[in-house]
């Protein structure tokens, strides 16, 4: 009896050794290492986006633009950048010319925007109110960029509009590089002129007496980068007074290419200037300058090579 007591508990000791070692084992088991897989944070973050310039804030390159401004749809593929649309007056490139049109800033095609709301749309001009809420409605950013004053301020339109197409660093970068090659032949126009041709003129925009003056972005160009004492350098808003035309004698005559030549034959403010009995009226195109691209510099640089050259009409006008 007392030998079944002594087995039985000997048997109960070692049932309780087995169960701890189990559980010693099965504590000793560690789990397998989960590998962490690294968060958004770790990330380096895109030095390009998101970008602000002017108030508008993108969050990424935007993949649709529209332009209703002349000037800026050709600041853009200067650029090298593309659009997906463009007003009713974008006329160059060549190559915008077949894409679709949506109106221009005063009116623009709102049942076109609806339809295909771009991601980014550009303006000279603030649009209305109404337009405006309409678009940002259809979450269109809408950037303004109105004409500049001087050079500088076209250099800031080349380096917010390259951030806008292609992020802060290499969208600004891109804006200098551009701007920084127009730049370098402004001055080496405004070095040329700076030796004096010791001649006045006059930058005529339309007729009769619609010129720069010396208030104006023209009238500072003509004489900083062609030499031209401007003689309409004491007015403004682009008049000159009637009651002094007649005092009116330039000895150069720059004039838009939108005026008939023929003109200038009929009429004394014009034809008895020694501008016109020696010949010295060229013909230029305003518009590069209105819209203050890329064109604007070399059709500076054709009209500084008139002055230069004989004019092989000689009968006063320069075809």
């Amino acid at each position: 009896m007392r030998a079944k007591k002594w087995m039985v508990f000997l048997f109960a000791i070692i049932f309780l050794l087995a169960g701890c070692h189990k559980k010693e084992k099965a504590a000793s088991v560690s789990k397998p290492e989960v590998p962490q897989s690294s968060s958004s944070a770790d990330e380096e973050p895109d030095p390009n986006w998101p970008a602000e310039v002017r108030d508008i804030i993108l969050t990424e390159k935007p993949e649709t633009i529209i332009s209703l401004s002349p000037a800026l749809t050709e600041i853009v593929y200067e650029l090298g950048g593309n659009l997906s649309g463009i007003s009713d007056f974008c006329d160059f490139p060549q190559e915008v010319t077949s894409l679709e049109r949506y109106g221009s800033s005063s009116i623009p095609d709102l049942e076109a925007l609806k339809k295909n709301p771009p991601d980014l749309l550009l303006s000279s001009v603030p649009l209305s109110k109404a337009d405006q809420e309409l678009l940002e409605s259809l979450e269109v950013a809408v950037a303004v960029f109105p004409r500049a004053e001087d050079l500088d301020g076209i250099e800031k339109i080349y380096v917010d509009l390259g951030i806008l197409l292609e992020g802060i660093e290499t969208g600004k970068e891109n804006g200098e590089t551009v701007f920084t090659a127009l730049r370098e032949r402004y001055e080496a126009l405004c070095d040329k002129a700076a030796e004096g041709h010791g001649i006045s003129g006059i930058w005529l925009r339309d007729v009769p007496l619609v010129m720069a003056t010396g208030d104006t972005f023209e009238g500072k160009l003509m004489e900083n980068t062609l030499g031209i004492e401007n003689d309409a350098a004491a007015y403004e808003h682009w008049q000159y007074p009637s009651e002094k035309a007649v005092d009116l004698y330039p000895d150069v005559i720059f004039y838009d290419k939108s005026i008939n030549k023929d003109y200038f034959a009929g009429t004394q403010v014009y034809n008895t200037t020694d501008a016109y009995k020696q010949g010295r009226m060229y013909s230029f195109d305003a518009l590069p300058f209105e819209r203050q691209s890329g064109r604007m510099i070399t059709e500076l640089e054709h009209m500084a090579q008139a002055l230069v050259e004989e004019n092989p009409q000689g009968d006063g006008q320069e075809g």
